[in-house]
């Protein structure tokens, strides 16, 4: 049900009165409830954006020896480990593109450590990547055929 604009109007007004009689109290509430509503709001857009970047800890990869940060996937172009504290690792997805497909994951060397990004497949040339390429065959030889 939408409210009216005689309605707003009413309820703003009503809430300036409040602020006005009692100021400190309520602007201070007031400033809680609005740091908390832009919180709560960006964590949401964060978790339920489409696309996100999910995680799940990963079956056997091993972190040992890594410095935290992002690693090709053993067999998926399309995903990433995340390693944390050396022992920990953590299988991540590449979000969609505009056509919805997934992303492919690309590791980018620093002068200090390696990290990545999600990339297009094109772009991020991953060598766990099928050829989608069909063969062509040469027509059967017509001696084949006739031969008995």
């Amino acid at each position: 049900m939408a409210l009216s604009s005689l309605t707003i109007n009413t309820r703003l007004t009503d809430f300036l009165r409040l602020l006005v009689f009692r100021p400190r109290k309520m602007v201070s509430t007031f400033y809680q409830i609005v740091q908390k509503f832009f919180l709560l709001l960006c964590l949401s857009s964060i978790l339920h954006s489409e696309g996100a970047i999910y995680s799940q800890q990963v079956f056997s990869y091993d972190c040992s020896g890594k410095s935290d940060g992002f690693y090709t996937h053993p067999g998926k172009c399309t995903h990433f480990v995340a390693c944390v504290g050396g022992t920990q690792a953590y299988e991540m997805s590449c979000p969609l593109n505009y056509d919805g497909n997934l992303l492919h994951f690309k590791v980018i060397q620093g002068p200090y450590s390696s990290t990545g990004r999600c990339d297009f497949p094109e772009v991020a040339d991953c060598a766990h990547k099928k050829s989608t390429q069909i063969p062509i065959l040469s027509p059967p030889n017509k001696e084949y055929y006739y031969y008995h």
